[in-house]
This record gives structure tokens, sequence and C-alpha cells, in this order.
């Protein structure tokens, strides 16, 4: 018998767990979850580590500038929205967000949580594949965050070539194509000193292919902080672990 796709069933969770737009808690805090957007209920460990971790390092830069001064942050793939949330609920001066996300469901999702929290003038919001949305195009920022899709083939053949669901492309970048482009393009829209920050495991994504793909476009890696995160599913009788790594590349040149 042929053994489950991980994907298939992951997938298959978030169809389950939101078939309708619902309510759920992240840091204690109520946000709206729509179908066919990344559910950051399933994966909540991994997704609440992230958002305290992307707000400590906001709140240590913004320590760092003047009064007058403001910091633009810019995270793209914001899903539902639940780190940028953080992340505003926490500094109303002296900084401002950008997001993105492929899945314009997701940024409607990202909308009215704004609106639900009374951040929706702090943030700008808008779909687009990593730097190509009209909003970003031309600007520069103090900080750049991903929680990239760190699974790197949608099955158990790397050939096999397919369209992918938005769930399905909020769980997979297929030969990391949008890593490349993440990594490539950073320099053209990083302020002076800014700082490039992602997502990773290394558990389920490739460390291999992670390194080759930084390596060729100018970068090197470090680790800032790290945490095990439990997947409970309830359509299957099963758990998984994986491993969040806040990552930060470094420049190689």
């Amino acid at each position: 018998m042929e053994a489950p796709n991980p994907l298939a069933l992951m997938v298959e969770e978030m169809k389950t767990r939101t078939p309708e737009k619902r309510q759920i808690k992240n840091l204690g805090r109520t946000i709206w979850q729509f179908p066919s957007v990344f559910d950051s209920e399933f994966t909540q460990q991994g997704c609440e580590f992230l958002a305290v971790e992307v707000n400590r390092v906001v709140k240590e830069e913004l320590a760092n500038i003047d009064n007058d001064d403001h910091f633009d942050f810019l995270e793209i793939g914001c899903g539902n929205g639940n780190i940028l949330i953080e992340v505003a609920c926490n500094h109303r001066d002296n900084l401002h967000i950008w997001a993105t996300d492929i899945n314009p469901t997701a940024v409607e999702n990202t909308k009215e949580n704004l609106t639900l929290h009374g951040l929706e003038n702090q943030v700008n919001v808008s779909t687009g594949d990593v730097y190509s949305a009209s909003d970003i195009k031309d600007r520069h920022f103090d900080l750049i965050f991903w929680s990239f899709p760190f699974v790197p083939f949608a099955g158990p053949n790397p050939q096999e070539k397919r369209a992918l669901s938005p769930l399905e492309r909020g769980l997979v970048d297929v030969e990391y194509k949008g890593l490349r482009e993440f990594l490539s393009g950073a320099k053209d829209h990083l302020k002076k000193n800014g700082r490039l920050l992602f997502a990773f495991s290394f558990k389920i994504g490739s460390e291999d292919l992670l390194k080759k793909i930084m390596s060729e476009t100018g970068w090197g890696y470090r680790v800032l902080s790290e945490a095990e995160a439990e997947l409970k599913f309830t359509t299957q009788p099963l758990s998984m672990t994986n491993d969040v790594k806040l990552l930060e590349a470094v420049s190689l040149e």
C-alpha cells in the first residue's frame, strides 16, 4: 500500500478545519481565518513562535532609531496576517508595514483582520508574487521577512509538473524558485543596513537546495532562533513535529 503524501494530508487538514470563514486565536488575539488561505491554527505553535520572534527583532531595531525617524517593514506571504498583526499591535509608533501575498483571498483575509484590530491605516496590503506587487516595486525596507513555503516539491516525484492550489502554494515552493527570487531581488529592496529574515525547517525543507541557492545568489545565513512545533491533525490519528527556524540572510559580498 502506498504511503500517504504528507502534503496531501496537510492540505486536507486545512480544508477540514476551515470549510468556511471562521474565527481563531493567535497569541490570544482573535483573527479571521478564510478558506483557501494557509491555516495558522493548524501550525499554531510554529506560527506563534515566528510572530514572537519577528516582533522581537522589530522591537530591537526600533530601539536604535531616532524618535522622528520611521522603520519600514515588509512581510511577503502574509497569509491571514497573524505575524504582522502581532508586530503592528505592539509597535504603533515609528513603524509602517507593507505586506503582500500571491493569493488574493489571503490579501482580503489580512485586510479584514487589520480592520478588526484597528490597524488598517498602519499596514498596506497588496497582491503579488515576492517583490512584484506594484505598491512595493520601488520601495526600500529596513526589514524584509518571509515565512516561505519550504516544501520543495509537490509530490514524491520531483519531476512532476502541475498547477498548485492556493493551499498547496502556502506549503510548497517548487524547486525553491520563489526563494531564489526573494534572495536575488533583496538588495534592490533593502535600505542600507537593512535585514533579510525568513523561516525554514531543515526537517521538512531541503537544506542542500537552500545552501545551493543562497550561495548562487550571494548569501549565507545564520540561525537567529529555533523551536519545535507540533502539527496536530483532526482528520487523521497522527501528529507531526517540525523544527521551525528563523534565519537571517548574510551577504557574502
